[in-house]
């Protein structure tokens, strides 16, 4: 089979043919209160842009053209910027809040003559409805809510100011009580936002005992793509919980839970026993696929559980040492590099293949790759991003590859979404690519079937 026609097989087995859902994999950000916020912020951004556009769209012949494109250039600018801030860090939510919140105030006081009774009437209504949904989308974080809405009122509370004999008093009373209504119930709101988040916290962590020991959770895999061999290697085990009341809980909160209630061990065997049987029912079928497993710190740190675990999960099964891939990631390895020192020697000598995940988002020295025993390196998704258009990205990420492999290490890319990724990853020599373009982390039952309908081509 040539190339253009492997080709076609990571193509057509790419997120597009598969519906799955929304949940993440095994890493991803420790503080779900910040992405959670980020998210209400960007919403929030989506809401303000649509207003204004409805605005312009109703007051077209009063809008000033020049200022106007001022603006947009402006706000253009400010939201290209926005995801790549920091909306994360607690401390600058407040400073974006008040930037969003001011940018949007003030476009249609710049924008706008402001000479007709119905915009005097409509835009009050229009910032009123903006500061109700930032109350919802940011809670509970008042502080972020009382300035964006205070941002967003200002301008307009200028111009009022100004110009008072333009509008009665008895609207701006009104107006002003609104978004005093508003403030207040979102004050009220967040500390009533924090014991409902607090309650489904206890009510999970409740769950997850009974999960475990009900057999309620899944895992699936994504596969990793050999761009050499042309063909799947390996799929990367990944913990999926449906829970009745919530839905899919991303697998980063699923390990948090496990942590904090002293149920890792045992989720980790579950992992590991799962990932076991299916690999060797795949190679019992005829696929010459392994599997790889996220290593907690916890099991890294008790070495002497996490062998046993192993040991019985290789006996139980039947897989071959070779099949089984253990990933630790990076950070856990410079935490703990004397536990991961040790570990990493008791899994060698199981003959275990083992990989750093997420390489390249530590920052410490890498004389440790030179002292450490490892099969593999996965660049960590950030590197891989945007590298098709950051010539500097490129640079660091062939000097990747090229280190790597003068190391005699593997190389993984991690977070491949794009083909013209695929062919840049290709002309660095890359040796495996996992990303949604590939595949997406599925069932086992359908990965099952894209490596017969991979077989099935071979045949032919």
């Amino acid at each position: 089979m040539g190339i253009k026609q492997q080709d076609k097989f990571y193509t057509d087995t790419h997120l597009n043919n598969i519906s799955l859902p929304s949940s993440t994999g095994n890493r991803g950000d420790n503080h779900s209160d910040e992405k959670k916020f980020a998210h209400g912020y960007r919403q929030l951004s989506l809401f303000s842009s649509s207003a204004l556009l409805a605005l312009a769209m109703l007051f077209l012949g009063s809008l000033n053209p020049l200022i106007l494109l001022g603006w947009v250039a402006g706000f253009t600018l400010f939201e290209w910027l926005s995801p790549k801030l920091t909306l994360e860090i607690s401390n600058k939510r407040l400073l974006h809040s008040c930037a969003l919140g001011l940018f949007t105030g003030a476009a249609p006081v710049l924008t706008l003559s402001l000479l007709d009774v119905q915009q005097l009437f409509i835009i009050p209504l229009v910032i009123t409805a903006l500061s109700a949904c930032a109350s919802l989308l940011l809670a509970p974080d008042f502080r972020s809510i009382v300035g964006y809405t205070g941002a967003l009122a200002s301008p307009f509370a200028l111009f009022i100011g100004l110009h008072s004999e333009a509008i009665p008093l008895s609207w701006i009373a009104g107006w002003l009580v609104a978004l005093s209504a508003i403030g207040f119930a979102s004050k009220l709101r967040s500390p009533q936002a924090k014991a409902n988040d607090q309650s489904k916290q206890n009510q999970l962590e409740a769950d997850l005992k009974t999960a475990l020991d009900n057999n309620q959770l899944e895992v699936y895999y994504q596969p990793r793509y050999s761009l050499k061999q042309q063909q799947i290697t390996k799929a990367e085990a990944l913990i999926r919980w449906h829970h009745a009341d919530f839905g899919y809980i991303p697998a980063i909160h699923i390990i948090a839970l496990a942590e904090r209630t002293g149920l890792i061990h045992q989720l980790g065997e579950f992992v590991i026993q799962t990932a076991c049987r299916d690999a060797s029912r795949w190679q019992q079928l005829g696929f010459d696929t392994g599997v790889s497993v996220n290593l907690s710190t916890t099991q890294l740190i008790h070495s002497e559980r996490l062998i046993k675990q192993i040991k019985n999960s290789l006996n139980e099964t039947g897989l071959c040492t070779g099949s089984l891939e253990l990933e630790l990631t990076e950070s856990v390895l410079i935490e703990q590099f004397d536990d991961a020192m040790k570990t990493l020697q008791e899994i060698k000598k199981l003959g275990l293949e083992t990989s750093i995940d997420d390489f390249g988002t530590g920052y410490s020295s890498l004389c440790y790759l030179k002292n450490l025993s490892v099969d593999s390196l996965k660049v960590d998704r950030s590197f891989i991003r945007d590298v098709t258009e950051c010539s500097k990205g490129r640079a660091v990420l062939e000097s990747i590859i090229s280190m790597a492999h003068k190391l005699d290490l593997k190389v993984v890319a991690e977070g491949v979404e794009k083909q013209a990724t695929i062919d840049l990853l290709k002309e660095y020599s890359c040796d495996e690519v996992q990303g949604h373009f590939i595949s997406p982390p599925i069932p086992e039952g359908q990965l099952v079937r894209i490596l017969s309908d991979y077989q099935a081509t071979l045949s032919n």
